[in-house]
């Protein structure tokens, strides 16, 4: 373990934060270093990935960050929210509306766990065999097919017809998904909403990955060329030219990945709208309505959280009391994704993790 100590120890050198490391862990060495952490006395990072690190704060307590997360929420709460299925449940009994939809279980899982709830009485939720009668019976296509505790948009399939759906339930199988959860398309704009306690401090309106044509490019060329610009300056882009579901998106077009469109023509992939999957965000912080701001900040509250990051379906976040849909709650929001959109966006990051990383969530009382 890498250590920093304050004051630095005279036989230890200054740690920097290398270009691997994390944003939050980046941001965490940078404050330490420059004295901005007055309530903390040392940190360790675990130097070969940068993603952990253990703060030791003045006043004896320890927080462990990983990842995205800031050690902030309450473990049963990052839990519940990290699973899409339990959020959904709880969201619905709370009274929030979320998009129709229904989570099934996996073959192998339904093998392992069926008889001891049949024991009991109970039969869990239905097969992922189920899934394409229940779009017949409750849905219409196209739906939403993704898993109960993926992120990132790993998973996540737009389908058209029963032959994509039975694609999507296949690619579940293979990657080892215990459950899916299967909602109907919402047609709102989508908005990802950052809360801290009871203040919102971000929220973005997603825009889905979008290519413009030269007249001499295939998509294919296009698509490369984007994903590796977008790359240099934004973290966690996994989306590859070879995805199936680019392949699919583009056969609903009548095009492939040979195709060469126009010059000043654009081809908007709306199945990819998150950061990893080559989508963006417009910042609309300064623009979003009280009742929305209230909602959310609820919202957060209510699933007992204190850091979250909330996509919100919503036919006008400027307006109050209009249609809306919870998709995800997040209990550890990417917020390092939308510091890349702007200087603004930056400036509400750097902070919120100083105020984050320098214990103000130890004020908070954990119940």
């Amino acid at each position: 373990m890498t250590k920093i100590t304050d004051p630095p120890a005279p036989t230890m050198a200054t740690i920097e934060p290398l270009a691997h490391y994390l944003l939050p862990i980046q941001r965490l060495i940078e404050l330490f270093e420059s004295g901005r952490l007055d309530r903390v006395q040392s940190i360790e990072v675990e130097p070969e990935y940068g993603r952990v690190a253990r703060i030791l704060y003045k006043d004896g307590h320890v927080r462990i960050i990983h990842d995205h997360g800031f050690g902030v929420n309450r473990a049963d709460a990052a839990y519940v929210a990290r699973d899409k299925g339990l959020t959904k449940h709880f969201l619905e009994r709370l009274g929030y509306r979320t998009p129709t939809g229904q989570i099934f279980c996996s073959r192998r899982w339904q093998q392992r766990v069926g008889p001891n709830l049949a024991r009991s009485g109970s039969t869990g939720a239905p097969g992922v065999d189920q899934i394409i009668p229940y779009i017949h019976r409750t849905l219409t296509y196209p739906c939403i097919i993704k898993p109960s505790d993926g992120s990132l948009g790993e998973g996540v399939f737009k389908c058209f017809d029963d032959t994509e759906t039975r694609a999507a339930i296949e690619s579940h199988a293979q990657e080892g998904y215990r459950f899916t959860l299967v909602e109907q398309f919402v047609t709102l704009p989508l908005y990802r909403v950052n809360v801290w306690k009871r203040e919102l401090m971000y929220c973005g309106r997603r825009v889905p990955l979008q290519l413009r044509g030269d007249g001499r490019s295939s998509i294919e060329h296009l698509l490369t060329q984007h994903l590796d610009a977008l790359r240099l300056r934004r973290p966690g882009v996994s989306l590859q030219p070879d995805d199936p579901r680019l392949d699919w998106a583009l056969r609903r077009r009548g095009l492939d990945s040979s195709s060469i469109p126009k010059d000043g023509e654009s081809v908007v992939f709306d199945e990819c709208m998150t950061f990893p999957l080559g989508g963006d965000i417009v910042d609309l912080t300064t623009q979003v309505h009280p009742y929305w701001r209230d909602l959310c900040m609820n919202l957060t509250r209510d699933m007992g959280l204190l850091l979250a990051g909330i996509d919100l379906f919503c036919a006008d976040i400027t307006e109050d009391e209009a249609d809306y849909r919870v998709l995800e709650v997040n209990a550890a929001p990417r917020m390092a994704n939308y510091a890349t959109t702007g200087s603004e966006a930056d400036r509400r990051t750097h902070a919120l993790f100083l105020r984050l990383l320098n214990g103000e969530a130890l004020d908070e009382p954990r119940g």
